[in-house]
């Protein structure tokens, strides 16, 4: 089998499918490939191929898409806080150690939020 690990993950799938099923997957040592080469395949099959027939990936693949579909909420809510910090540095400090590119964007991002009504 030639491919990257998720085209033997498939690959073996379709066989299982196949066949019905089968308790093991032997692989055969052709020695086409340099050491090093042959090494990383060996690598990518136990770390990628293996876990996801003995579902060892199943939670670390959840918490990764998880991650994932809420990166936006995450990177909001960062720029959120660290804009914040950096008032409250500027309110207690002053802008000196502070960049004149940094000054300008949170002037220009507190001009652009509407005013609050009470």
């Amino acid at each position: 089998m030639v491919g990257t690990p998720d085209e033997a993950i498939a690959r073996i799938e379709q066989l299982k499918e196949e066949s019905g099923g089968f308790g093991c997957y032997l692989m055969m040592a052709h020695n086409w490939a340099n050491w090093a080469d042959t090494q990383r395949s060996y690598e990518m099959i136990a770390r990628y191929v293996v876990p996801h027939f003995q579902q060892l990936n199943v939670n670390r693949k959840a918490s990764m898409d998880w991650v994932r579909d809420n990166k936006t909420e995450f990177t909001s809510q960062t720029r959120a806080a660290v804009g914040a910090r950096i008032v409250s540095h500027m309110m207690e400090k002053g802008t000196e150690n502070i960049s004149p590119q940094i000054v300008a964007l949170i002037a220009g991002a507190a001009a652009a939020e509407p005013t609050k009504k009470d």
